[in-house]
């Protein structure tokens, strides 16, 4: 009888997972006939194996100018193994995505039906909880999304639940440690931090449950061991991402906070997170607002106003909530139940009434930003409760009678309860996340047929081009993607398609944004300068992409742009590909340049207007912005001076004192706040030489000219030129104050209006000062530095120099300050220069090999091996326990029998 009743059970296991696995197809609907689905975070790579390289590497310098993607694609690397060998092995990547989209659907349900098993015995409890959390709103929102790989962590937090309970109960320590380890790999692809401590956070509760349950000391030391060592194997499993992902935040944390909006990007992720829409699994922010008067998600408005859709997604909360109801003393449900509620609230974020205690968590708890997404980071803890309530008010339904009259009563026995209640969660699963089973849950604007060859034919353009220069994508959205006219909307494609390194004039993650900002509003104005300014980037090449449609996110037309990128003299029409249109910049740039012409900025990026207008200005010059120097770098120039001073070797930059005001009668130096206020600065020149003295102002209907007078000499008259450039009614030029044979040391420079200003309509403002020296630097002198470099990787170049004085390597690449360049052993950190990029001061003279590395990468590679080694030593001393205790089993078989 024993046996007979297992067969069924082992027949009703396999049954339901065949069931789960047949969900599994349900994907395969949504492609329609077309062969590539491309989701908002576009988690298909269109070259699998040209990602795994790049994930490879810390520093990715195809995207941003440069930039570290180790909290990105680094933890991707098991997924991008996955699509390359599939690629490797000849299957066509519409078919792999097709096996992706149907793994990553079902996996969830399997993973919850393993934890099922250990916490019920009827097969149609664990069947049901399967499928809600395999089917609900929270993973509706994801695959809408395209975030398909948050599927992957989420689904992996019931698989560890089920390995630590099955621990628990085995009393197994290392053998199922380490698988909890193995299975926590899986959750490293959805890069969620937030997830994967929900999940060690729910392993806690276990054990703290366990131990409340289990007083002994024995059970107490067992539970505490097994759970260290399952968090220890975790941790060895994952130190290949982890540690380098905590150094990054680490040492960027606020920058990164920054980034990513800090507590006002909450406030907007929780504005829809209410009790109500949490608890049915909504609440996330794209639910309920609209892009260009189009909803987010075309279905999320039925959600709200469909009656009959609305009660079923409240029915099904309040079904499993009736567990309590109908098994009020089980622990299960309790505990469940606690998390459940504590889930809920984690939820809201900073949604009332509980949303200042959310706050304080953000702002003071270190690292707790991570959670800048309430609904994202916790609901995964509500779906997991939900789903073994639910099985659990199966599991426990019991027979019961429901009188109709005196003498007349409906009976129901316990399986015609369970029948009816499986019955009806099932329907409500299904009809509530409709989408699935109809394809809308993929909006037909991120399905294509075909990508255009043209970007093929670029790329290969490219490739033969032999050069490290950066590409300029324009137009471009301000945001991460956009609409083409070939059919695709969604995140920028073109890094999957041109792996020449490019920027767009949006850069979410790099130093470059204030730069290519600056670039974006020079293409609008016709700037003339527009050649040098680019050259300050690297940046040698255009490609205007026809395809784009710029009304989408309402930015320039790429016929405007084109009219501004084609009036450049120093810019011209290099190639067209159908609709693609390629410009050449055709000042010299260079990844890695040695300089000694510096110049050091105060005024912002503002100020490069002036500089890139003098003839004489030199696209190799390091320009360095008084606020990207710490304090250390610092010449003390006044903070509200708008000044400009120009250095000529790197020697004298680091020596200088710098301008600092120390008389004014004028508002800083707007000169109309008085009628004939005067500013003076306090200098310090380097060395004995010929300089210019000159001045940008800004005025309207006037042209009287500034005096000025140096040290206690005379007054001397300017004259303010023809404006080069116009706004309004204002304008603004360059005024060559007068040039002056200065000795070394302290001087003073005092400006003042020629005639004082009698109209309050009419004024003149002085914008900063600039002293530069005249004599210009002798060829000689310029070509005493010989540098030549070689890529090694993305984070490691070899460069070769030779030089008779100090000078600046600069790098441009976004900058880091964990890129070093290290020579004899000795390394340099580096400074910000043109406002984006690295630079390197080199005292060290004669001919030599340095080395510019990326820091981080080193910390990546030695806890890869450290991971790869320690995981390897267990699962070989796991196989090796598993044998012996074979042996041992098979000998003492052999030695019964005998």
């Amino acid at each position: 009888m024993a046996k007979k009743t297992g067969k069924i059970m082992n027949l009703g296991l396999r049954t339901d997972i065949v069931l789960l696995i047949v969900v599994g197809i349900v994907p395969l609907m949504w492609f329609r006939g077309f062969p590539i689905i491309m989701g908002a975070d576009f988690e298909l790579p269109l070259l699998p194996r040209e990602a795994l390289s790049r994930s490879m590497y810390l520093w990715e310098e195809i995207q941003f100018g440069g930039w570290d993607q180790s909290q990105v694609n680094l933890p991707k690397i098991p997924y991008y193994f996955f699509l390359s060998a599939s690629s490797s092995v000849g299957i066509p990547l519409h078919l792999i995505e097709k096996i992706v989209f149907a793994a990553l659907f079902v996996l969830p349900g399997l993973s919850m039906y393993y934890l099922s098993i250990i916490l019920f015995k009827n097969n149609l409890s664990r069947l049901l909880g399967a499928l809600f959390y395999t089917l609900n709103l929270y993973t509706l929102i994801h695959w809408h999304n395209g975030q398909m790989l948050v599927i992957l962590p989420y689904a992996v937090i019931p698989l560890l639940l089920g390995i630590f309970l099955r621990g628990l109960k085995k009393k197994q320590i290392f053998k199922y440690a380490v698988l909890f380890g193995l299975a926590s790999v899986l959750m490293a692809p959805g890069s969620r931090f937030p997830l994967m401590v929900v999940a060690l956070f729910l392993t806690a509760s276990l054990s703290i449950l366990y131990l409340l349950l289990h007083r002994n000391k024995i059970e107490i030391s067992f539970t505490l061991r097994f759970t260290l060592a399952c968090f220890l194997m975790s941790l060895i499993a994952n130190l290949w991402w982890i540690i380098p992902v905590l150094s990054l935040l680490q040492s960027s944390s606020e920058n990164v906070q920054l980034l990513l909006g800090g507590l006002k990007h909450v406030y907007l992720e929780s504005g829809f997170t209410s009790f109500l829409e949490v608890s049915r699994l909504l609440g996330e922010w794209g639910w309920y607002t609209t892009h260009n008067s189009v909803p987010y998600y075309t279905f999320a408005n039925m959600y709200s106003i469909d009656p009959l859709l609305v009660t079923v997604t409240f029915l099904i909360p309040v079904l499993a909530w009736s567990a309590l109801l109908v098994a009020p003393k089980s622990r299960l449900v309790l505990s469940v139940s606690i998390a459940t509620i504590f889930g809920v609230f984690l939820s809201m974020g900073t949604y009332p009434p509980f949303g200042a205690l959310y706050q304080v968590l953000y702002q003071y708890v270190p690292f707790f930003w991570i959670f800048r997404n309430p609904y994202r980071s916790f609901v995964p803890i509500i779906a997991l409760g939900y789903a073994i309530l639910i099985g659990a008010l199966i599991d426990k339904a019991r027979a019961f009678n429901i009188p109709i009259t005196h003498h007349f009563k409906i009976q129901i026995d316990q399986n015609t309860c369970k029948f009816a209640l499986t019955a009806l969660l099932l329907v409500l699963i299904v009809s509530s996340t409709w989408p699935f089973f109809t394809g809308d849950v993929i909006e037909d604007p991120l399905r294509i047929q075909e990508i255009p060859s043209y970007y093929s034919q670029a790329n290969d353009y490219f490739l033969n081009q032999s050069t490290d220069s950066k590409l300029l994508l324009l137009p471009s959205s301000p945001t991460f993607g956009g609409r083409y006219t070939w059919g695709y909307t969604g995140p920028d494609i073109l890094p999957n398609l041109i792996s020449q390194p490019q920027v767009r004039t949006f850069a979410y993650y790099s130093d470059t944004s204030e730069l290519l900002n600056y670039i974006t509003k020079s293409l609008e104005t016709g700037n003339k300068n527009l050649a040098k300014l680019l050259s300050l980037m690297g940046i040698e090449y255009v490609m205007i992409d026809y395809s784009i449609d710029s009304s989408y996110y309402n930015v320039t037309p790429a016929i405007r742009i084109e009219q501004t990128i084609s009036s450049q003299t120093d810019i011209r029409f290099e190639r067209e590909f159908e609709q693609l249109k390629i410009y050449r910049n055709l000042i010299p740039v260079k990844e890695i340049f040695a300089t000694r012409t510096q110049a050091l900025v105060a005024g912002g990026i503002q100020a490069l207007e002036s500089l890139l207008q003098r003839p004489s200005f030199d696209t190799s010059t390091a320009i360095f912005f008084l606020d990207d120097l710490d304090e250390s770098q610092r010449s003390p120039i006044a903070q509200d001076s708008d000044t400009v001073l120009i250095y000529r070797n790197a020697t004298e930059f680091q020596n200088n004192s710098g301008w600092r005001i120390v008389s004014s009668e004028a508002l800083g130096t707007h000169l109309a706040s008085y009628g004939n206020a005067t500013v003076t600065y306090e200098f310090n020149v380097p060395k004995a030489s010929t300089y210019e003295l000159w001045a940008n102002v800004k005025w309207n209907e006037t042209s009287e000219p500034l005096k000025v007078k140096l040290d206690d000499g005379p007054w001397s008259e300017s004259i303010i030129p023809d404006a080069e450039v116009s706004s309004g009614n204002s304008s603004h030029s360059e005024i060559i104050m007068g040039t002056y044979q200065l000795p070394s040391g302290i001087h003073k420079v005092t400006l003042t209006d020629s005639e004082p200003l009698t109209h309050q309509e009419v004024y003149k403002e002085l914008r900063y000062v600039a002293l530069m020296e005249a004599d210009e630097t002798s060829e000689k002198e310029l070509g005493s530095v010989k540098l030549d470099y070689i890529q090694i990787t993305p984070t490691l170049y070899k460069v070769l120099i030779e030089s008779n004085s100090p000078f600046f390597l600069v790098f441009l690449q976004s900058y880091a300050p964990s890129w070093r360049l290290i020579i004899d052993n000795e390394e340099t950190e580096g400074i910000r220069v043109n406002g984006f990029a690295n630079a390197f001061y080199v005292s060290k003279s004669g001919k030599y090999e340095a080395t510019l590395e990326y820091t981080p990468q080193r910390l990546f590679e030695i806890s890869a091996l450290g991971s790869i080694v320690l995981q390897i030593a267990a699962i070989f001393l796991l196989i090796s326990n598993k044998m012996r205790a074979s042996i041992i089993g098979w000998s003492r078989r052999r030695h019964a029998h005998s």
